[in-house]
């Protein structure tokens, strides 16, 4: 009787075995179609010994993928979830590649998923001996300065920083910029906080992240200088003339660069005044000059001249 039981259980074997790993492939895709999945993009924190430094960037983050039910996996918060890349177990400059590990805390801790993977599951880095140095610090003037206008006296404070690169780079490195700085079309002094830009993310800045820039804006002034300028006689009465050659004179003038390169001394610009001459005789008369606005007489030389005047003759 017992053999004739065992024989009808195992009787047609293949098919049952078969009908029940069918079957609980049915319910694992049951239970696995409840399941939604979450990514989350989390820092990755980098334990580095003091005496090395990276050479290659590191990720600064990792995507998890959280796979469960909708109501758990989105329940917890992305801070009880960490991502460690811990390098200080090397003493040497080196290539490594170091696994990334994942930390789970709070409700992540209890929580039940159904799987969780990361990405990448290890990263290679490129460890080399630590260098400190100091750099100068070059402000940037981002806005263009207007025309006839320049930038004097710019200061840094301080005026050099301190940096942590690896020896490979260090003599790469040999300043630090800052953040564009805006700057005004008017003139006056200004200053600014800064922000230090590092050049490459395995280059740290020790202490100070920020620096102080101040500058002056000023309109640049040109001059130049009119050699054998002639002499124009205004005023003089009809009944007199001027004796001889009226000396020439130098010029020199100061103003805006456009100003400056657009002048012309035209006839009248360089003149005597002779309408209080109203006899003959030797007269020492003032040059006068007519000039735009913006041009600035810096010197005339000579800035008096002799003049004969004598009585017109008669044709």
């Amino acid at each position: 009787m017992k053999q004739n039981k065992l024989a009808r259980i195992f009787e047609n074997w293949v098919p049952k075995i078969l009908s029940l790993l069918a079957a609980a492939l049915l319910f694992y895709l049951y239970n696995v179609s409840k399941y939604d999945t979450r990514v989350l993009v989390i820092p990755l924190e980098t334990i580095i010994p003091d005496a090395l430094a990276p050479v290659n960037p590191l990720p600064g983050a990792v995507r998890i993928t959280l796979k469960g039910e909708s109501n758990v996996i989105y329940s917890i918060p992305e801070s009880d979830i960490s991502a460690t890349v811990n390098l200080s177990s090397f003493s040497t400059p080196g290539t490594y590649r170091v696994p990334i590990a994942v930390e789970k805390k709070g409700i992540a801790m209890s929580a039940n998923f159904l799987e969780y993977t990361i990405d990448p599951l290890d990263i290679e880095v490129q460890l080399d001996k630590k260098i400190t140095k100091k750099v100068p610090v070059v402000p940037v003037f981002g806005s263009e300065i207007p025309e006839n206008y320049e930038i004097i006296n710019i200061q840094v404070q301080p005026a050099e920083v301190e940096i942590a690169c690896p020896a490979l780079l260090s003599d790469t490195i040999l300043k630090l910029h800052t953040e564009s700085i805006t700057t005004s079309s008017q003139e006056g002094v200004y200053s600014y906080r800064a922000k230090l830009i590092s050049p490459k993310s395995t280059v740290k800045i020790i202490n100070n992240q920020n620096v102080m820039v101040l500058w002056e804006i000023k309109k640049i002034i040109v001059y130049k200088t009119f050699q054998d300028v002639p002499v124009t006689v205004q005023g003089l009465s009809d009944s007199l003339e001027i004796n001889g050659d009226l000396a020439t004179v130098t010029l020199k003038v100061s103003g805006l660069r456009y100003d400056i390169e657009s002048l012309i001394l035209e006839s009248g610009s360089i003149k005597i005044n002779l309408s209080d001459v109203i006899e003959p005789g030797v007269y020492s008369v003032a040059i006068e000059t007519k000039l735009p606005p913006t041009i600035r007489v810096e010197s005339i030389l000579p800035s008096n001249i002799t003049v004969r005047v004598i009585k017109k003759k008669v044709q």
